[in-house]
């Protein structure tokens, strides 16, 4: 209840809103506010005023309209969403309805003290305690409402606060605190698939990372914030970029992915200067592989954009770091993804080598392998190679055989069984045509025939 509340706030008189906030949430029972909100509403309006006039009292006008708008349901104000809870009881009985109010009585003096701390730090008043920096006061108030709301699955309310970190930091010029509220932003938006949002937080919380970091590059606490903001933007970029790319904008997604790869390069070109720093010890700040993982993605990007030579480029680039960090399904995926890039552009002998070598691969799958086997026999058969095709599709029928894959058995059998028949066309017209009149015309009309058994290619002089 209210009464035990407040003394339990006011007995932690210095602590930090965000140590208040866990206490409170720590010895309020679940479920302050009971299933009959009416019978509380009297009690509930009465503490509402008074805190507002505590608000006003202190001489924080923005505190008491912060304070209403939060307590106040049905104000027509954003905060009024119901939950999925409200919604149902509303529908069933829609009479005896009353909405729960937005902030429970026994939260109600922490929100009030928190807006009215914050606003009397931005005014620079120190608060005495371990926040006696007015700039981090503010922080530590709007960001444990944040942390509130977001308790209370409210994210656009946490966002609210965050922002106002970060507008407090900039006013008060403080780059380490407005690249701290920036990726807290970022990851509220994440959180609520506001992807694009998020990400021009998680970039604006690079920059100043960078710059920090810049201006004392032996700052380990900073080389931890810039591998975090990278982190940051480099996982929400491929996020976009996969959704870009499901939506058909493949534009947008190759362009998300440069951005990413670009920031993955940023971070491999300074672990690479930093590897031999016995102070600060090497910059690893993305997972092992990111560079390669980005590569490989754009790669795929440029090549659904009909770029095949920038797709190949990418891809080589994947399969480079991929043998240099042995990784073999990095190196399997690498070596797929050329072939096909090759294939697009026109280089038949390079797509061929690239996936010759990964059928060979025996650390991959036997499926893979196989359909690998039956791309390969397929190029092969259209550049008339009829002895390297029909080996392909031997080890393709071979493999298939052993997945007991019934289907792919049955692609198999009729690959073969083509390449096999083609194999031996050249011989069995030079036979029958030797054995006829020998004239032009005849060659040419046993040819067609031929033709036509083997891929229903119209006859010449019979269909039209």
């Amino acid at each position: 209840g209210v009464g035990m509340t407040a003394p339990t706030l006011s007995a932690m008189r210095g602590a930090s809103f965000k140590d208040k906030l866990a206490v409170l949430e720590a010895t309020t029972p679940d479920g302050s506010i009971p299933n009959e909100p009416g019978a509380l509403k009297p009690r509930y309006d009465d503490l509402k005023k008074s805190l507002c006039l505590d608000a006003l009292v202190a001489g924080c006008p923005d505190a008491f309209v912060d304070f209403y708008y939060l307590c106040t349901s049905g104000d027509g104000v954003g905060d009024d969403n119901l939950t999925a809870d409200e919604m149902e009881r509303r529908l069933i009985n829609p009479d005896d309805y009353e909405e729960f109010e937005e902030v429970p009585m026994d939260k109600m003096p922490f929100v009030k003290d928190a807006l009215v701390a914050a606003e009397s730090a931005l005014r620079g008043d120190a608060l005495g305690g371990p926040n006696d920096d007015p700039a981090v006061a503010v922080q530590d108030a709007y960001g444990a409402l944040a942390e509130y709301f977001l308790g209370t699955d409210d994210r656009a309310k946490a966002a609210y606060f965050y922002d106002k970190c970060v507008a407090a930091a900039v006013a008060a010029r403080r780059p380490e605190l407005e690249m701290a509220a920036c990726a807290r932003v970022g990851k509220t938006q994440e959180a609520a698939g506001n992807l694009e949002t998020a990400v021009a937080s998680f970039e604006r919380q690079l920059r100043l990372a960078d710059e920090l970091s810049a201006a004392a590059p032996m700052d380990p606490v900073l080389k931890n914030a810039l591998g975090d903001a990278r982190g940051n933007c480099v996982r929400t970029y491929f996020a976009i970029a996969e959704r870009r790319a499901e939506a058909d904008d493949k534009e947008q997604s190759v362009a998300y992915l440069t951005s990413c790869l670009r920031v993955c390069v940023e971070a491999a070109e300074d672990a690479a200067d930093t590897s031999d720093d016995a102070e600060g010890g090497g910059l690893d700040d993305l997972e092992k592989g990111t560079e390669g993982k980005a590569n490989h993605r754009l790669g795929l990007a440029q090549l659904a954009a009909g770029r095949a030579d920038d797709a190949a480029r990418y891809q080589e680039r994947y399969l480079e770091l991929s043998e240099r960090d042995g990784d073999d399904v990095g190196v399997g995926c690498a070596l797929r993804a050329l072939g096909e890039a090759h294939l697009a552009r026109g280089a038949v002998d390079e797509a061929v080598a690239a996936l010759e070598r990964f059928a060979a691969m025996e650390s991959t799958g036997a499926a893979a392998r196989a359909r690998a086997h039956c791309s390969l026999g397929r190029i092969l058969l259209k550049r008339r190679d009829h002895a390297r095709s029909v080996a392909h599709f031997e080890r393709f029928h071979e493999l298939a055989r052993g997945l007991g894959d019934a289907r792919l058995l049955d692609v198999a059998r009729v690959n073969l069984g083509v390449a096999r028949g083609v194999a031996h066309e050249g011989g069995f017209i030079a036979k029958v045509a030797a054995a006829g009149p020998g004239s032009e015309a005849a060659t040419a009309n046993v040819e067609s025939l031929v033709s036509w058994k083997d891929s229903r290619t119209p006859i010449e002089g019979v269909h039209s």
